[in-house]
């Protein structure tokens, strides 16, 4: 097991730098965990028991201002969303910033497919990277060049779509924290972080 660590810069160029470091080790897999991210200590086992070139652990995101509720999925206040997202016209190369709806399925407990995730808790087979060009990340930004119309880990996703290879949400690892903003995800049960450390239902 290897460690690479890097900072700064856009998201886009230090990915592909990292998978360019880790590639010249000759690795079985690659495993991205953001800084902000808290995985229990068994997430890489239990994410490789799976066998899949691309598998994710789930987490949840905090939306300022998100205007679509949770549960209905229609229009009204939400902050608490997975973090996958689905196509909303499957026809569009590129993933649209679409929270899917976290409440329409009963239980939390089995693999999802999914049209993208983000890359905080990411395990990927090393040989995918042989069947995507380069680059492997990118960050697509409106004609002005100033808004992200899509980020790196969801542009990706969409490369993988285009060269064949299904992204696996696992939901079945409890604790996995995005403590920048939001909460764990687990069949019933939801947890906002405070700044203080504590958490609430």
């Amino acid at each position: 097991l290897h460690y690479i660590v890097m900072q700064g810069g856009p998201l886009h160029r230090v990915r592909n730098l990292m998978v360019q470091k880790a590639l010249s080790r000759n690795p079985t897999h690659l495993f991205w965990l953001d800084s902000d991210m808290i995985v229990p200590a068994d997430t890489i086992v239990r994410l490789l028991k799976w066998k899949l070139p691309v598998v994710s652990g789930l987490y949840f995101q905090r939306i300022p201002g998100a205007t679509m509720h949770a549960e209905t999925g229609q229009p009204g206040p939400s902050t608490i969303l997975p973090h996958m997202y689905w196509k909303k016209d499957r026809s569009k190369r590129l993933l649209e910033n679409a929270p899917m709806n976290w409440r329409s399925r009963p239980m939390w407990n089995d693999l999802m497919v999914a049209d993208g995730v983000g890359a905080g808790c990411l395990l990927e087979e090393a040989g995918i990277y042989e069947r995507l060009g380069k680059p492997w990340f990118h960050t697509a930004v409106d004609a002005d060049g100033f808004r992200t119309v899509v980020g790196e880990d969801l542009w990706h996703c969409d490369q993988l779509a285009l060269a064949g290879i299904d992204v696996i949400v696992d939901t079945t690892i409890e604790g996995i924290l995005h403590v920048a903003d939001v909460a764990t995800g687990a069949p019933g049960r939801f947890y906002t972080v405070k700044a203080n450390g504590g958490n609430e239902p």
